[in-house]
Order: C-alpha cells, then structure tokens, then sequence
C-alpha cells in the first residue's frame, strides 16, 4: 500500500519542483542498488570502443560523467558517474587518495631489486614459535 496524500504527493511534488524550473533525481524505492552491474555506470557504456572504466581514459571521461552535457545543447544538468571516481568534473585527477597511487606504483617498481632481493633471515621468536 502506498501513501501520496497531503505532503507525501509525489505527482505534486514533481510539477511544483518543474514550476520552478528544476529537474528531480527521483530515487525509485524502496531501495535500488545502482553500484550492482558496472559499479553504476550504465550498460551501454561497455560497448563504447576504446572504453576503459575508472581510469583516465578520453571515452570513459566523455560518457563516463565528466562531460556534464556540455555539447548537449539542453539544460546544465549535474551527474553523478562513480562515488570513488578519481576524476573531477572536468576530467582532472584531484583525489589524492587516488592521484598518488600511479607515482607509488612507480616508485615500488623502480626499487623492486632492492626490495626483494636479499639473502633470508630467520630470527628466533623463542620456545613458543608456531
């Protein structure tokens, strides 16, 4: 059973919010995972040629949410592409919770020698070592 009356009008809500000249994101419910196929991102966008997901990648940044309808022509209307998305809205690595990560990985590359060559220690942790 489902309650529109009074404050709970959805229909209402929706031509008042268009009266306005707004856009509602309407979240259907009860609850609807969007993050379960391709972590929210739409599947059409797999068949994109060249598409590489969550990386720096020009179809993924184009499709994938940084594009933010600039050659739509319409209205400017705010999306949303990946909550974890290390690209800002205009394509740009600003996350440093992600940003680092490529110079960490060439940094543990460039003394991969050093830090898994050497000769074995075995150090005694005493009689209760398992």
């Amino acid at each position: 059973m489902y309650y529109f009356e009074g404050r709970y009008d959805l229909v209402r809500f929706i031509k008042t919010v268009q009266n306005a000249g707004l856009y509602v994101h309407l979240g259907i419910g009860p609850y609807v995972c969007a993050e379960w196929n391709f972590g929210g991102i739409p599947v059409w966008l797999k068949y994109v040629p060249g598409i590489s997901f969550r990386t720096n990648n020009e179809p993924f940044k184009y499709h994938g949410g940084t594009n933010f309808g600039r050659t739509a022509g319409g209205p400017f209307v705010t999306t949303s592409y990946d909550y974890d998305g290390p690209l800002d809205e205009y394509g740009l690595i600003r996350q440093p919770k992600y940003g680092h990560l490529k110079e960490l990985h060439m940094a543990i590359k460039l003394s991969e020698r050093a830090i898994v060559s050497t000769d074995p220690i075995i150090t005694s942790l005493g009689n209760c070592q398992q």
